[in-house]
C-alpha cells in the first residue's frame, strides 16, 4: 500500500534481536501555520517488550531517555503506536529483545516546505 501524503521509513527491521534505529531529525513546523505531525508505530509487543525513544542532548552531547510528564516515552504490549506533534528534535528508537519479529517505522509527511 503506498501512501501519497505521507513517508513510512522503517527505524528498526523486524527482528528479534535488540536493536538501536539510525538518528531521525523531527522538525516541529514546515511554515509558520502548519505544525508537522510524526507517528511511530511498532510490531504488536509482549509483555516486558519495549521500544523506547531516546532524544539527543546537545548540552551534554549525548543520547538520553525521553521523557513525558515524568515517564519515559515508550512503545510497549498494547501501546503500540505514539504520536510526536509539532516536536523539534533529534531522536532514535532503542528495542529490547522480543519473542517475535518486531520492527519500527516513523511516518511523516512527504514534503516539508
Amino acid at each position: 500500500m503506498t501512501a501519497s501524503n505521507n513517508v513510512h521509513e522503517v527505524a528498526i527491521a523486524a527482528t528479534t534481536l535488540a536493536a538501536t534505529s539510525e538518528a531521525f531529525e523531527l522538525r516541529a513546523t514546515a511554515s509558520m501555520q502548519n505544525p508537522v505531525n510524526y507517528s511511530v508505530i511498532s510490531s504488536p509487543l509482549g509483555a516486558s517488550e519495549k521500544v523506547t525513544v531516546e532524544i539527543w542532548n546537545e548540552a551534554s552531547n549525548a543520547w538520553q531517555v525521553f521523557n513525558r510528564e515524568g515517564a519515559p516515552v515508550e512503545l510497549t504490549e498494547n501501546n503500540d503506536w505514539l504520536g510526536l506533534d509539532a516536536v523539534s528534535l533529534r531522536v532514535r528508537f532503542v528495542k529490547t529483545v522480543t519473542a517475535a519479529a518486531v520492527g519500527v517505522a516513523l511516518v511523516r509527511p512527504r514534503s516539508l516546505v
